[in-house]
């Protein structure tokens, strides 16, 4: 301000002696006037006083000029210096907010990170409790599978008790056969003629004819055995195809879901492993211990199953192949039963007919055939023991 002030007073004194050497109004060195009138002695101003009061003027000018910049410097200054100090505070103020700026959103973007992990957290316990409602569901139809086979086992033993009391009606029958055996002996023993021999053979037809009624039974037996056994087999079959989807669809979902659970450990790991690395490294091991214990239990379920199938199996062979043995054994008594039978008959017919060769004109084309067959049999028998072996 005080520059223009100067500059401005410089213009006006150059303006002024410019125009100054045109200046008629001062009449000076003119000492009458005008109509031939006289003027008082002061009325005029001489050169003289003019430039001395110009001076003075100037000095003055020159004076309150040099103060006015000397005061305009040192308020400047002042000025400078104060603006400064504010400007340093400004800039520290500054500074300061721009790190509390900083740290505030590093805590904003630390707590959405937290907010986040605690979101994923939340959502893997969640996941983790239908995890466990379906293992639940899968351990409720593993009790009913292992209820399914108990009362596959109590049906097993309801058919082993029936098998075993048609062998005892068939024991019962082979009993009553040996006592009509006997009977027959005692009756052989006490014929003495051709009327007694012709009721014994009647008897020996009726026999005959009871045990093919139970020869015709026992094979009307074994095939409804072979039916049972085939429905079983078919139950079994059954039981065992449908616990294989159900083993393969828990293996299913177990895989999927741990391939999931997986993939977002990964994808947490990579979202926060520089700011939280103690957090997830606790939170991992505690999901990697959780989907150890789960994958624990669905082993243990799975070796539960197969064990019980296993069982459940062998169960089923040893039933079956003691009732198959049981059957053998009642149709292998009863084929040796029949053929003692016949031959215990033969060899009375041929005692009777050897005791009496008058019969063999009676029934010589009948049974001189068998005669020569049981000579033959007996030979072999002799021969096959001698090098020990033995015919059945």
């Amino acid at each position: 301000m005080g520059v223009v002030i100067t500059d401005n007073l410089d213009k006006m004194l150059v303006l002024f002696l410019i125009f100054l050497p045109f200046g008629h109004g001062f009449l000076l060195d003119n000492p009458q006037g005008n109509a031939g009138q006289s003027l008082p002695a002061n009325q005029y101003l001489t050169i003289s006083k003019f430039v001395e009061e110009k001076t003075l003027l100037q000095q003055k000018v020159e004076t309150d000029t040099t103060t006015l910049r000397h005061d305009m410097d040192t308020a400047l200054a002042l000025l400078t210096t104060q603006l400064k100090q504010k400007f340093d505070l400004m800039d520290a103020k500054i500074t300061d907010k721009e790190a509390q700026n900083k740290t505030n959103q590093a805590l904003v973007t630390l707590q959405q990170k937290y907010q986040a992990l605690e979101q994923t957290y939340h959502n893997l316990k969640n996941e983790n409790v239908i995890l466990q409602g379906k293992l639940s569901v899968v351990e409720s139809e593993l009790v009913l599978i292992k209820n399914k086979t108990n009362m596959n086992d109590k049906l097993f033993e309801v058919q082993k008790e029936c098998c075993n009391d048609t062998q005892t009606v068939l024991i019962k029958q082979g009993n009553e056969l040996s006592v009509l055996k006997n009977k027959s002996t005692a009756i052989d023993q006490d014929i003495s003629s051709l009327q007694q021999i012709k009721i014994l053979e009647e008897k020996v037809q009726t026999l005959s004819s009871q045990t093919t009624t139970l020869s015709l039974k026992e094979r009307a037996r074994s095939q409804d055995f072979l039916a049972l056994y085939n429905m079983t087999t078919h139950s079994f079959s059954d039981l065992e195809m449908r616990t294989d989807s159900k083993i393969q669809q828990l293996l299913n979902q177990h895989n999927i879901s741990f391939s999931n659970i997986k993939d977002r450990m990964y994808r947490l790991n990579n979202d926060t492993l520089q700011s939280h690395n103690t957090s997830v490294i606790s939170l991992e091991r505690s999901l990697e211990i959780q989907l150890k214990n789960i994958e624990k239990n669905q082993i243990k379920a799975l070796c539960e199953i197969s064990s019980g199938m296993l069982e459940t199996e062998k169960r089923t062979n040893l039933t079956l192949s003691g009732l198959q043995k049981q059957i053998d054994d009642s149709t292998d008594i009863d084929a040796r039963e029949e053929n003692e039978d016949d031959l215990g008959k033969d060899v009375l017919l041929i005692e009777l007919y050897e005791a009496e060769p008058a019969l063999w004109d009676v029934h010589s084309a009948a049974y001189r055939d068998k005669y020569e067959r049981k000579k033959s049999v007996d030979r072999i028998d002799s021969i096959m023991k001698i090098g020990g072996m033995k015919i059945n």
